[in-house]
């Protein structure tokens, strides 16, 4: 710049620079001030003084204002008089840039360092750039290390001059935890350290210390967390203070470092506090038997777009299972409603007649595990459930708040409970089959027909009819059982017979003592099958067995199984299933068979009477012979007998002969019924090897016991009625003899 010099003031001669297309900063409207700066032309410490053609030519710091801020001239061209009369702010990279290094250095007392930002004022925004390129010159020349120092610096403030800021959201653990970076960037985009900045937060999530802002500084930490408070959207805003560069109106134009500027960043993510868990499982096996521990496999996850589970949170799941269901229950998914809680689902179960038949629960601390759950006889624990009930079973599951711990309860705000008879979670528990019979006779001649009464429940009622479901994965029903007649025996010497007495529940291998007489097929159906003597098998053909050979005939009735009913059989071994055929001439002398004959006592009781059975037992009876009586648990009129439990099973009761006339009697141990209905007896002459000798139907004249159940309060019409007519005459005949008594009394007084 250039200065005049009029007796001891010194007048500063300063070129201006023309803007140009060249030139980065932008100016705005001017200001207006008015102020008279303080030369600082003559302090060795702010400028640099040249004589070029007479004029004094100085480079740096030309004066300061009242507020101790520094000026640089920036257009050669002209005079300085100090006087300043306006000011307004140049924008751009290049501006921002200066106005930084002239911040950073404006308490530094070097010479040649404000020479240098003088030089750059002058290069970046000088009005005169012809001018100034000759005064540059010369200047150079004359301080040749100041164009160095100049560079220098300006290389620093394209390091280290904050330019912009940016700010982005990293989600920790989804929406619900997270941190916020913030990144101070320089000219290039390089990221700069050490540069304070304010950080504002608005919306529902909060800085881990609990405030919406706070204050650091860039490169320091690697983000700021914040933990979501609820469900929403959040801003977030980050704001560098920096310094603007302002062009001062004199009549020569000045630059200085201006008022208070910045620059800011802003992003907006969406945060979620709680989150909605799904609840998943599928049985292992689709198929289960009667007395098999209930099982389930049960997943918890998120639902999509529902948030996220808190790390190590747990969350205590309840499961319901249904078991005894009927094969129509399975064509019906039930769903609860929409926003429901497990406690109304399970209401609206029952009162549809459907209720839990066992428990269990399962425990959670991260989505995508899997649980195998046992049930248990209790909801608060209890044994380990064993299904008892045949037909369809399924489980519910849910995650009731109820049920949750209190911290559990701020992150999941409703209950999940998953449907009733969803495919996943439903199993058949087969039925259990209960096999009876008894042979036509269980000693016959050789050449006689052979037959057999079978009994057979526990079937579902519909067995046959179900078609199966394959969305279920259950088959169709096996429609068949089939009766298969075993030879046993020595067919070179029947006095051999004896040592292949049919024993034990599987049938034998066929050889030369074990053969398969026949096998026959008839409906896999609750009922009585007839075998032999004619009777039809399920094709419609008459089924006749003959003993053709002298031995041991067994009849076994078997049902391979299917997905609703589990396998079952009668046993080889069952003596109430075979015939000993005898050959005709070594046939025992049945001229007078053993016969039996039984009768009730007493044929009609009470619930909780005593009653019990008597058989009399006609014939030769061997040494050791007992009879065994069985008595059934109380069905309805009308119902199929054999089909119920037992209250007494195959007991064993000596038979004792109280003359040589054949008078030979057995009687049963007490029994007694807990409800009403008909109690069926069986009883049968059974030898000491096991041999039934004798036996008789089930159901048989004399063999049911009919309980009733007493009422509280019996009506006695007649024998009431008679009772009440007799107390009336007897009080009636008592106030007569009464009167006449007082009449004689009176009578003998008079």
């Amino acid at each position: 710049m250039y200065v005049h010099m009029k007796r001891v003031v010194a007048i500063v001669l300063a070129a201006s620079l023309a803007l140009t297309a060249a030139v980065a900063g932008v100016w705005g409207a001017a200001a207006a001030e008015s102020e008279t700066l303080t030369s600082t032309l003559l302090d060795e410490d702010y400028s640099l003084k040249h004589v070029v053609n007479g004029n004094n030519l100085f480079l740096g710091v030309i004066g300061t204002d009242s507020r101790g801020r520094k000026y640089y001239c920036v257009q050669t061209s002209r005079i300085a008089d100090f006087r300043i009369t306006g000011s307004s702010p140049i924008t751009g990279a290049d501006a921002a840039r200066l106005a930084w290094l002239l911040d950073r250095y404006s308490d530094s007392r070097d010479a040649r360092i404000h020479a240098a930002l003088a030089l750059l004022a002058h290069d970046h925004h000088d009005e005169d750039p012809a001018e100034w390129r000759v005064d540059r010159q010369a200047l150079m020349q004359r301080y040749p290390d100041v164009e160095g120092r100049a560079r220098s610096l300006w290389d620093e403030s394209e390091s280290l001059a904050p330019m912009t800021v940016a700010v982005r959201n990293e989600y920790d653990d989804a929406s619900r935890l997270g941190r916020v970076v913030v990144s101070v960037k320089n000219v290039n985009g390089g990221e700069i350290a050490g540069v304070p900045y304010r950080l504002s937060m608005d919306g529902e999530a909060a800085f881990d210390a609990g405030g919406s802002s706070l204050t650091d500084v860039s490169g320091r930490s690697d983000g700021h967390r914040w933990v979501a408070r609820g469900r929403g959207g959040v801003s977030v805003s980050v704001v560098v203070e920096t310094r603007r560069l302002d062009r001062v109106l004199s009549a020569q134009n000045l630059v200085r470092v201006g008022g208070a500027a910045s620059i800011s960043a802003a992003t907006r993510f969406e945060v979620r506090r709680d989150f909605v868990p799904t609840i998943a499982t599928v049985v292992p096996r689709r198929v289960m038997d009667i007395g098999a521990e209930a099982v389930d496999m049960v997943t918890a996850d998120v639902a999509d777009g529902e948030g996220a589970w808190k790390p190590g949170l747990r969350l205590d799941a309840r499961g319901w299972f249904f078991d005894g269901l009927s094969a129509d229950a399975a064509d019906e998914e039930i769903r609860p409603d929409a926003g429901g809680d497990a406690a109304a689902f399970l209401e609206r179960l029952a009162d549809r007649g459907l209720r839990p038949s066992a428990y269990a629960t399962a425990s959670f601390t991260a989505p995508g595990q899997t649980v195998e759950a046992h049930a248990l006889t209790s909801p608060d624990g209890g044994e380990v459930y064993r299904t008892a009930r045949p037909g369809i079973g399924t489980w519910v599951w849910a995650f009731s708040r109820e049920s949750l711990s209190r911290e559990a309860r701020e992150y999941v705000l409703k209950d999940v409970v998953s449907p009733f008879m969803d495919q996943a979670e439903t199993v058949s528990v087969r039925s259990t089959v209960q096999v009876e019979s008894v042979v036509t006779e269980h000693t016959a001649l050789q050449g006689a027909e052979l037959g057999d009464t079978i009994t057979v429940a526990g079937f579902p009622d519909d067995h046959g009819d179900f078609s199966g479901d394959a969305s279920l994965g259950l088959r169709a029903d096996n429609p068949h059982a089939t009766v298969s007649v075993w030879w046993a025996g020595d067919g070179e010497n029947h006095a051999n017979d004896e040592r292949y007495r049919p024993e034990g529940d599987d049938v034998p291998q066929e050889d030369a003592n074990h053969r398969l007489v026949g096998t026959w097929t008839y409906a896999a159906r609750n009922g009585v099958i007839r075998v032999g003597g004619g009777a039809p098998d399920a094709d419609g053909r008459a089924v006749t067995i003959t003993a053709r050979d002298p031995g041991w005939y067994v009849f076994v009735w078997s049902f391979t199984g299917d997905d609703r009913v589990a396998p079952a059989s009668s046993s080889y071994g069952d003596a109430w299933e075979r015939v000993r055929v005898w050959p005709a001439p070594e046939s025992p002398d049945i001229s007078e068979p053993i016969g039996i004959v039984t009768s009730v006592e007493p044929d009609l009781v009470y619930v909780g009477e005593f009653f019990h059975d008597r058989a009399t037992v006609t014939g030769d009876v061997p040494d050791g012979a007992t009879v065994e009586f069985t008595a059934y648990e109380a069905v309805d009129d009308g119902a199929e007998p054999g089909r119920s439990g037992k209250l007494l099973d195959a007991a064993a009761a000596p038979i004792r002969c109280e003359d040589d006339n054949g008078g030979c009697a057995a009687v049963s141990p007490q029994v007694r019924s807990s409800r009403e209905g008909l109690v069926y007896w069986r009883a049968a002459v059974v030898s000491k090897d096991g041999d039934v000798l004798a036996s008789h139907d089930l159901g048989a004249p004399g063999e049911v016991v009919t309980v009733r159940r007493k009422t509280e309060n019996p009506v006695l019409a007649k024998t009431g009625s008679s009772i009440s007519a007799v107390a009336a005459v007897v009080v009636v005949m008592g106030f007569l003899g009464v009167a006449v008594l007082v009449m004689v009394i009176r009578t003998r007084q008079r």
